[in-house]
């Protein structure tokens, strides 16, 4: 399965974007923005990545992002809905708003459920994570 992630708006708490499963079905994306790839403070670099099915103590069956540059157990698609949710993960939302003030992924759970169906049966995934340049 492919997936990609197209980040589409640079805030400066958070980093909104598209994720694409084979070039169909989408959600809404959202982690922290860019802040030289620190561990759960800085959203993943663009690039090419595997990611992996495991069980998150925390989160149940999700995947995660492997082999990012000096990080580790980044999550792709658990619940949340602003920066404050991602731990330098990136959260599911079916759509975008704001949240008490705050830009966010919105009915997270309800993505998460989606995403969980879509990719039943699934243990990797190829992630491609790039952005719209700003002008």
């Amino acid at each position: 399965m492919r997936v990609t992630l197209l980040r589409t708006e640079f805030g400066l708490s958070e980093t909104l974007g598209i994720l694409m499963i084979d070039g169909g079905m989408f959600y809404t994306t959202l982690e922290p923005p860019w802040r030289d790839n620190r561990q759960s403070v800085s959203c993943v670099p663009e690039g090419h990545y595997t990611c992996r099915r495991y069980d998150s103590p925390r989160y149940g069956s999700v995947f995660e992002v492997l082999d990012i540059p000096i990080r580790s157990n980044i999550i792709l698609g658990h619940v949340g809905n602003t920066h404050r949710d991602t731990d330098g993960c990136i959260v599911l939302g079916l759509y975008s708003g704001v949240l008490n003030y705050t830009r966010a992924v919105m009915e997270s759970r309800r993505a998460c459920a989606g995403w969980k169906a879509a990719t039943d049966g699934i243990d990797e995934l190829d992630l491609t994570i790039m952005s719209i340049k700003r002008l």
